[in-house]
């Protein structure tokens, strides 16, 4: 499980970050669910994900939005469940928040850098599970080896 509070501070009004929140967010693949108690609640990826794909955006993640005036927090809860977590994985939703930063003050945003380091990410875990394929393999190959010469 990934957890980060992320956040910035914003000449903002709450009801513009909304805004921003929503445009933003359904833009990079969440669902808003229902707001709880002045935060706002988005929802990305399926559960158990980390088994079967290697994109971050695939793995569940509920995200909390809570605006107030001059600053906003953004919580994250990943499901890695299946996934070799790694330090990009972590880094991948600083990325994001970063260009939600830019997005609601500037209008604009960078998606394609975030295309870009989900990449990276995606690129970094399949060597990684690549390696611990291979040290599996070897392994099992030295028991059978090894159970060659022992007689019962």
């Amino acid at each position: 499980m990934i957890r980060r509070s992320l956040g910035f501070l914003t000449q903002r009004a709450p009801r513009e970050v909304e805004m921003c929140a929503d445009a933003y967010f359904r833009a990079v693949g969440y669902r808003r669910r229902p707001d709880e108690a002045g935060t706002l609640v988005f929802e990305r990826g399926r559960r158990l994900a980390g088994f079967f794909s290697a994109r971050l955006r695939d793995l569940r993640t509920e995200l909390r939005l809570r605006a107030t005036p001059g600053a906003v927090r953004l919580d994250y809860q990943v499901e890695t469940l299946g996934r070799i977590v790694l330090a990009e994985d972590a880094r991948f939703f600083e990325v994001e928040c970063r260009d939600f930063e830019r997005f609601v003050e500037r209008g604009e945003a960078d998606v394609d850098e975030l295309l870009r380091f989900e990449a990276a990410a995606r690129r970094a875990a399949l060597r990684r599970l690549m390696v611990m394929a291979a040290i599996g393999a070897l392994l099992a190959s030295a028991a059978a080896v090894a159970s060659a010469f022992i007689r019962p």
